[in-house]
């Protein structure tokens, strides 16, 4: 559905439930089995490195 650009107050008014629709909201809860299949792929980390940011972040 291509945007328009301009949205006269009479279009508003008259056909809002048309043109309008709420934000999508992004999904906070991430279900066990989904970060499982999510941390399959990610890289390994480097233990070391790891904690020195977190030192280096808390002080």
């Amino acid at each position: 559905m291509p945007l328009q650009p301009e949205l006269t107050q009479r279009d508003l008014r008259n056909e809002s439930k048309e043109k309008l629709s709420p934000p999508r909201r992004k999904r906070r809860f991430v279900s066990r089995e989904d970060f499982a299949a999510m941390s399959r792929n990610a890289p390994d980390i480097d233990l070391d490195a790891f904690r020195a940011d977190q030192d280096a972040a808390v002080g």
